[in-house]
């Protein structure tokens, strides 16, 4: 054995690496060009040396050969000078307000993140989906989920991408009712094939422990009805009464009892006499009679002497009564016309006589109405020189002409 050491052992053949390529391709095409490309002596060594160090061609040595011509341009493989692919990323689970404050303490923004599941972004979704336009129903069962771990490139960080899509539970219920005092029931009637679906039926009985009025109505009082004050007299008359149904459910077949409400009473009948006599006959209650107070006579009175003011009109009504109106009739007893041309009027009334403002005296009597002058001149007796008119003293004392006239104090009465 051949020993060239103190150590023993064949001491090893030393190699340099004299050119370094970005990728395979590019050595492969720079060693096809033969002796044209001198970089790189025959027998020398080179290295791939890729941007992307996570790159599974990053690290390979080639050792350059003759045969130029074949795939490689000659390139012949000898080993690769590259450490192991980093461990995979560490990932624990916890609240999102923990996750938030590990970022704050960790202090990496770019490496953090947040989201949320909703049926918006479509992780939630339904257990049961029905087509809108065919109405075919669908289940989804299965939680879904899916992953990627990426290295960055000339880097040593990896990121863990996972995501999920979460089916939620949809119920559906069903009712119908049962018979009266059938015991209520909540039965699941799917399949319980689908893990996010199920469907359920709620019995549920009528009238369970319930009460109803019902049948409001009319009828001729009589012994089935639950007794009440009058019953006895109403049935007697045969009366007509309103009445209700009381449904009770204490047994399995409700019963049901019969209460009176009130009596039913209506105008069969109206009659009214000439004397203002009416007479109205119910249906229940007894016949009434109203005496209605109709005037039937109207008469005045003259009194012993026409004009002391007692003249008055009395008015006899319907039921045997009367009443005479307070004030005497206020009518003109006499006319005349004065030496001075006016018309005078006497009433009837003393009261009204008294009140006139400027009586005329006439025909011994001082209470007169000067109803105003009725000539101008040229009327009977007026003209100036004629033997009766006394026309100077007419025309120096007569006011001015005034027509005759009709007025309210002409009429009888006030």
């Amino acid at each position: 054995m051949e020993y060239n050491s103190f150590y023993g052992g064949r001491r090893g053949a030393s190699f340099i690496i004299t050119k370094k390529y970005s990728s395979i391709d590019e050595m492969i095409n720079l060693f096809s060009r033969g002796g044209e490309y001198k970089d790189v002596n025959y027998d020398d060594y080179v290295l791939i040396d890729t941007e992307n160090k996570n790159n599974p061609d990053n690290g390979k040595i080639y050792r350059r050969g003759y045969e130029y011509t074949n795939e490689f341009g000659g390139a012949i493989y000898t080993g690769q000078i590259v450490g192991p692919a980093g461990l995979a990323p560490h990932l624990t689970l916890h609240t999102i307000d923990t996750v938030k404050e590990i970022q704050q303490t960790e202090g990496y923004d770019y490496r953090t993140g947040e989201g949320r599941y909703t049926t918006a972004n479509n992780s939630l979704i339904p257990g049961k989906v029905v087509n809108p336009n065919t109405g075919a129903i669908t289940y989804n069962d299965d939680i879904q989920w899916a992953y990627c771990s990426v290295r960055n490139d000339n880097d040593s960080d990896s990121i863990a991408h996972i995501g999920f899509s979460f089916p939620y539970p949809v119920i559906d219920y069903e009712v119908e009712t049962l018979p009266d005092y059938e015991d209520m029931t909540l039965v699941r009637v799917d399949d319980q094939t689908h893990p996010f679906y199920e469907k359920w039926r709620l019995s549920l009985p009528k009238g369970a422990k319930g009460d109803s009025f019902r049948n409001l109505r009319t009828m001729i009082a009589d012994n089935t009805i639950e007794p009440y004050e009058g019953q006895e007299d109403d049935i007697t008359n045969h009366r007509e009464v309103v009445v209700y149904d009381f449904y009770t459910y204490d047994e399995p077949v409700g019963t049901y009892k019969t209460y009176y409400v009130g009596y039913f009473n209506k105008i069969d009948n109206i009659n009214v006499t000439n004397a203002g006599l009416i007479t109205i006959d119910y249906s229940y209650a007894n016949t009434e009679t109203y005496q209605l107070k109709l005037p039937t006579n109207v008469t005045i009175d003259t009194g012993v002497t026409e004009g002391t003011g007692t003249q008055k009109i009395t008015i006899t009504y319907s039921d045997g009564t009367s009443s005479v109106i307070g004030q005497p009739l206020n009518y003109i007893m006499e006319t005349a016309i004065d030496s001075r041309y006016h018309l005078l009027a006497y009433y009837s009334d003393p009261a009204r006589r008294a009140a006139l403002v400027n009586p005329a005296t006439y025909n011994g009597k001082s209470d007169w109405a000067d109803l105003g002058y009725i000539g101008n001149g040229t009327g009977m007796g007026a003209a100036i020189g004629s033997e009766d008119s006394g026309a100077a003293e007419i025309i120096a004392t007569a006011p001015g002409y005034s027509p005759w006239l009709i007025t309210e104090e002409m009429i009888i009465g006030e």
